[in-house]
């Protein structure tokens, strides 16, 4: 049962987390 709605909003919330991480290494 893949929901396209749903996947879209996981791949684009593992996206944003993904940058945030990335960004918050670069900081630290």
């Amino acid at each position: 049962m893949t929901d396209p709605v749903k996947n879209r909003l996981e791949g684009s919330v593992i996206l944003i987390a993904g940058a945030a991480s990335g960004i918050g290494a670069a900081i630290a």
